[in-house]
């Protein structure tokens, strides 16, 4: 699941496959795989806007942090209408954003977490696995 790690990195997503040589078609098996493996962790049904708004997510860390959506202090923004916004998937609105200079990925989805709340946990689970070394040690 390399390749899973790799399109959850802000930094690399699908592009780094492009930018590497790789085929469209193995392009479009690495994206199948990581679709197959979120699949695993939204077992629910797919998550909406209205479900994972949170207003401190959204002017923090999913909109500009120097713009501010609203001011909470004149709009209560629970009572926004989003009848019209259809549903999303986390994995979705990750790949359709733009890439992003991260040094830290694991930071970055912690950061992120209130925003994608299950690809974040899908994120800590494969980021986090040691790299395999490819240097093999001899035993005595």
């Amino acid at each position: 699941m390399a390749n899973g790690c790799a399109v959850l990195h802000p930094q690399l997503k699908l592009k780094y496959f492009t930018q590497h040589g790789w085929t469209k078609k193995w392009v479009e098996t690495a994206e199948e795989i990581v679709r197959d493996e979120f699949a695993k962790y939204n077992t629910e049904a797919t998550t909406t806007v209205r479900e994972r708004f949170d207003p401190v997510c959204y002017v923090d860390n999913c909109l500009s942090q120097t713009t501010p959506l609203v001011k909470s202090d004149t709009v209560d923004l629970l009572d926004i209408p989003m009848d019209d916004i259809a549903d999303t998937n986390e994995l979705d609105e990750y790949l359709a954003k733009p890439l992003e200079k991260v040094r830290d990925p694991i930071g970055w989805w912690w950061d992120h977490r209130a925003c994608y709340p299950k690809l974040s946990k899908m994120a800590f689970d494969y980021l986090s696995i040691p790299r395999e070394s490819s240097i093999i040690t001899g035993t005595s």
